[in-house]
C-alpha cells in the first residue's frame, strides 16, 4: 500500500488547515478587499494563491487597514499572512510531501522484498525444497531477528546489526567483514558464511555496488526477506 493508514489521516486533515485560513481570511479582510475574501469560495482561492507565494505581499499590502500608513505595518495583516505561511508553505507542505516519499521509498522496498522472496521460493521448489526443509547458513541470526514486534522493530534491529559487523566504518559491508563479525558474534551454533552463501544472499553480486559491498539499505533488504521466510510472516 503507497500510503499507510497515519499517512492517510495526515494527508486527509492538510486541506483543513487552508479551509480554516479561509474563513478566518473572509472574516478578517471581506470589507477591505471583497475581491479577494469577499466569499468562501474567493477566499479560498486567495489562500491556495499566497501558499504559492505568487504575489502574496500585493495581496497582503490590499487587505491593510487605511489608518496604518504606508510605512506602517497591519498587525492583523501581518500576523495573518506570516501565521499561514510559515504553517502551510513552510512546514504543512514539506512534511505532506515528505510523507509521500517515504512511503513511496517504502513500497518500492517492499517490492523490492517480494521480488526477492518470489524468486527464492521459485529456486527452491525447482530444486525440490520444501520452506521446512530450507536452512539458511546464517539461521541463528534470522531465529533471533525474527522475534521482531513490527517492521520498524525489525529495521532498527537490523541497523544495529549493521553498526556492529561494520567495523571498519565504511558504510557498506564486504564479503569478509560480514563473515568475520558474524563468527565473532555470540551464536550457538557459530555462523560459518562461505563466499558462496554471499553471492546467493546478494543474488551473486547484483545488490552489491562496484566494489562488491552491501549498502545499509540492501543488508536491510536482504535481512528482511530471510527474516520473513524463516518465520513464515509473507
Amino acid at each position: 500500500m503507497l500510503v499507510d493508514a497515519r499517512s492517510y489521516f495526515l494527508l486527509l486533515r492538510s486541506p483543513w488547515a487552508v479551509f480554516v485560513f479561509a474563513i478566518v481570511g473572509q472574516d478578517l479582510f471581506q470589507d477591505l478587499n471583497p475581491n479577494k475574501f469577499g466569499n468562501f469560495k474567493v477566499s479560498l482561492y486567495t489562500v491556495f494563491e499566497i501558499c504559492t507565494l505568487d504575489l502574496w505581499s500585493v495581496t497582503a499590502e490590499s487587505v491593510k487597514d487605511p489608518k496604518y500608513g504606508s510605512d506602517d505595518v497591519d498587525p492583523t495583516s501581518a500576523i495573518f499572512f506570516v501565521v499561514l505561511i510559515v504553517a502551510c508553505v513552510w512546514i504543512l507542505i514539506p512534511v505532506v510531501v515528505a510523507v509521500l516519499v517515504d512511503n513511496f521509498s517504502m513500497s518500492c522496498r517492499a517490492e523490492e522484498e517480494q521480488a526477492i522472496i518470489d524468486e527464492e521460493n521459485e529456486r527452491m521448489k525447482r530444486l525440490g525444497i520444501s520452506k521446512a526443509k530450507a536452512h539458511s547458513p546464517i539461521q541463528p541470526l534470522l531465529e533471533s531477528l525474527s522475534k521482531f514486534k513490527n517492521s520498524e522493530d525489525l529495521g532498527n534491529k537490523i541497523q544495529s546489526l549493521f553498526k556492529v559487523l561494520d567495523c571498519d566504518l565504511g558504510g557498506t559491508l564486504s564479503f569478509q567483514e560480514m563473515a568475520d563479525g558474524l563468527r565473532k558474534m555470540n551464536f550457538s551454533p557459530a555462523i560459518m558464511i562461505t563466499q558462496d552463501d554471499f553471492a546467493r544472499m546478494t543474488r551473486y553480486g547484483e545488490m552489491c555496488d562496484e566494489e562488491g559491498c552491501l549498502t545499509p539499505e540492501q543488508v536491510g533488504v536482504i535481512l528482511s526477506v530471510a527474516c520473513l521466510t524463516c518465520s513464515g510472516k509473507f
